[in-house]
Formats: structure tokens, sequence, C-alpha cells
């Protein structure tokens, strides 16, 4: 399990976050697009997508919110997990492997 407040989204290896196996494997799927996903303080996941190519004074406002990051329970209930995926599939990620 990853320490608390330590980033887990290095690319050597499979980083375990101690969360169930569908958070795992969405995790896996996000670090392979290269987004970061990392273990809060506060025993959350962060996820955080990869930054957009263009300078960040042509971002629109779409660009702009799909930059912020999402914050999730560390093993969210089934609701939650769909909602989770749902909302991380409009900041970019392809969640069909």
């Amino acid at each position: 399990m990853a320490s608390r407040g330590k980033a887990v989204a290095g690319s050597g290896g499979r980083n375990k976050l101690g969360t169930n196996k569908e958070t795992q494997k969405l995790a896996d799927l996000a670090r392979g697009q290269g987004w970061t996903v990392e273990v809060t303080g506060g025993n959350h996941l962060k996820w955080t997508p990869p930054p957009l190519d263009k300078p960040r004074k042509n971002w629109t406002e779409e660009d702009k919110v799909r930059q912020i990051p999402e914050i999730s329970g560390l093993t969210p209930a089934n609701v939650a997990f769909v909602k989770l995926k749902s909302r991380l599939a409009k900041k970019g990620l392809n969640t069909r492997p």
C-alpha cells in the first residue's frame, strides 16, 4: 500500500494504491494514458490529466475545466465508481482498454 501523500504515478513497475481491483485497473489505465494518480494525505486519490500540448494562453474554457484534477475515495462504492469513470472520461480518459 502506498504511503500517505506519496505519488504513485511513476513509470517504473506497477504501483499498488491500496484500492479495490476495479480502481487499481482504472489507475493503471489512466497512467498508461499519461495521467498522474496519487494518494493524498487524506487517503483519497487525486487523478491529474496529462498536460495539454498547446500553450496555456491558448486554452479554451473547456480546456481549463479538463485540466482540473479529480478527487475520489480510495475505495469508492459501485455508484461512486461509475460516476468517477464518467467524470474522468469527460476529462479525456479513454476508459475502454
